[in-house]
């Protein structure tokens, strides 16, 4: 069940991150590396990106595109997306523009802002679930060429999710991270 990991990973969110101060949120590995409050913050923006449409197909009004009906890459996109983009880390990905954190220094309610957007998601995906919702295919936030199964897409999320967790724990573990 979905719900159960997406509260596994909040559950490890507010254990090895929720205590942590403004610097240590901030605190960058190299130049050209997220911080802690960078991983939180792109998890937001990029789920969210995807909740418009599923609240559209949990509505009932979800009219499918000419693409979504006919893309014979679907099945193959998500498949695909759900093993580059988990928790496994086999390469790196830039993150499209559309689903970059912040530039800014995060602050401490970053992590409070996390668990009320996983509060949300949990809520839109125990709905998505059902098995009425099976057959239906989305397109991706990032490309309009790209379509996935929802089943598919909800997986990208919770796998891409714990993905960014423990780079943010690795984060943390480094010798360098400040103690306080």
């Amino acid at each position: 069940m979905i719900s159960k990991e997406i509260k596994e990973i909040t559950d490890l969110v507010n254990e090895e991150l929720g205590s942590l101060n403004v610097v240590q949120l901030n605190w960058k590995p190299a130049t050209d590396q997220w911080n802690i409050g960078q991983c939180l913050d792109h998890l937001i923006v990029s789920n969210s990106k995807y909740l418009p449409v599923f609240k559209v197909v949990i509505s009932g009004t979800h009219k499918p595109t000419f693409w979504e009906r006919k893309n014979p890459f679907s099945k193959y996109t998500g498949a695909s997306m759900i093993k580059t983009l988990g928790s496994q880390v086999t390469k790196k990905f830039i993150a499209p523009k559309l689903f970059m954190p912040t530039g800014k220094t995060i602050g401490q309610e970053i992590v409070a802002q996390f668990n009320k957007h996983q509060e949300e998601l949990t809520t839109i995906l125990n709905e998505l679930e059902k098995e009425k919702y099976e057959k239906i295919i989305i397109t991706s936030p990032v490309a309009g060429l790209i379509t996935i199964p929802l089943h598919d897409a909800i997986k990208i999320i919770v796998n891409h999710e714990m993905r960014h967790i423990l780079q943010a724990i690795r984060i943390k573990n480094m010798p360098d991270f400040p103690k306080s």
